[in-house]
């Protein structure tokens, strides 16, 4: 039934006469009827399909039904000649509000993720999105080499503190998205082994202009034959808040479109952690749940120390603490990916109570 199912949906994609909504409410109509039943007639289900876009939009599409439903099997074709799969979102993740299928490369077992699977009571734990802001004022950002350091040191601790395997999501929207996904990198084999690109573009799109991601797995909510929608990134960012159980920011600039995402995060309860963070005035600085039962080193005591009961600046930090800059910047990143420090705007530092 999916592949089927999948040339009925493409069907009502293309016949153009109406909304997400509607054309949700129609696959659901169809799967309701049929639950169970392996041989349905198609002349059946396009009739439902008729009538209902008759019903709900006025508009009658039964002299286009079979040239539309050629299409859709010609299209079908191509997706299995690029290796490109695609699953039912039906309780995946935490978000209803995904279109019927998503699209994968590689070998990657989407139903994992469902609620309900084997494991978890419902689904794969410790997933984890890593975006960025993509401009630093008029410039675009670039990840630097102190940016890059506290990055890795980020991906230790979720490694180091995850009581089962961590997936990583990125997108390729940031050149410090792109950064990270040519980093290769040699001291966490497991980063490259548990990466999944999540592009703001189709996956044929995505396969022809990003080369270098070929030996990852993908996912996209777009359809594999749109070449352009202004809903790319909202729809990329949905599937990323539904797959994903913590939010890892690379750099968040000032009035980041990226504010909204971290509320949608927040409000779900999940953890933010912003590595390299020049938002100001009502942006969220650190938004992660504080974690139990972390071993602090000691210069990680000390900085603690240094911290106690005031905010002190970072340039301060240094001064007080004689340890050095480079590795005051690494102590306060890992403490604060620890949930015990928290930074504020100009370069201010406090503990996390």
């Amino acid at each position: 039934m999916p592949e089927r199912l999948h040339i009925y949906y493409k069907i009502l994609l293309k016949s153009r006469v109406t909304g997400p909504k509607a054309i949700n409410y129609i696959i659901d109509k169809i799967k309701g009827n049929f639950s169970g039943v392996t041989d349905i007639d198609d002349k059946t289900i396009e009739n439902i399909i008729v009538n209902e876009l008759d019903s709900l939009v006025k508009v009658n599409i039964g002299k286009r039904f079979g040239i539309l439903k050629k299409e859709a099997i010609k299209e079908e074709a191509i997706l299995n000649k690029h290796n490109i799969k695609y699953i039912e979102t039906a309780g995946l993740g935490y978000n209803e509000y995904l279109p019927p299928f998503i699209y994968y490369t590689g070998n990657l077992n989407i139903n994992s993720f469902r609620r309900g699977s084997a494991n978890n009571n419902g689904r794969v734990k410790n997933t984890v999105f890593i975006t960025s802001s993509r401009y630093d004022g008029s410039k675009i950002y670039k990840l630097n080499e102190n940016t890059m350091t506290s990055f890795k040191l980020s991906i230790k601790e979720i490694l180091a503190n995850s009581a089962e395997n961590p997936l990583f999501f990125t997108g390729l929207s940031s050149e410090a998205e792109k950064a990270v996904i040519r980093s290769r990198m040699p001291e966490f084999p497991e980063f490259d082994e548990r990466l999944i690109i999540l592009p703001h573009e189709s996956l044929l799109f995505y396969e022809k202009n990003y080369p270098f991601c070929s030996i990852f797995p993908a996912i996209s909510i777009i359809d594999p034959f749109i070449t352009y929608s202004k809903y790319a990134f909202a729809m990329r960012n949905k599937l990323a808040l539904s797959l994903s159980d913590k939010l890892l920011i690379i750099y968040l600039s000032k009035k980041s479109l990226l504010s909204g995402l971290i509320e949608n995060f927040k409000n779900s309860g999940k953890g933010v952690m912003i590595i390299n963070n020049k938002a100001t005035g009502t942006a969220p600085v650190l938004l992660h749940k504080k974690p139990k039962n972390f071993e602090f080193s000691d210069n990680e005591k000390l900085i603690i120390k240094y911290l106690n009961n005031k905010k002190v600046y970072i340039d301060n930090l240094i001064n007080l603490s004689n340890i050095g800059s480079s590795e005051v910047l690494q102590i306060v990143s890992s403490l604060e990916l620890k949930g015990a420090v928290k930074r504020l705007p100009g370069g201010l530092i406090e503990l996390n109570r």
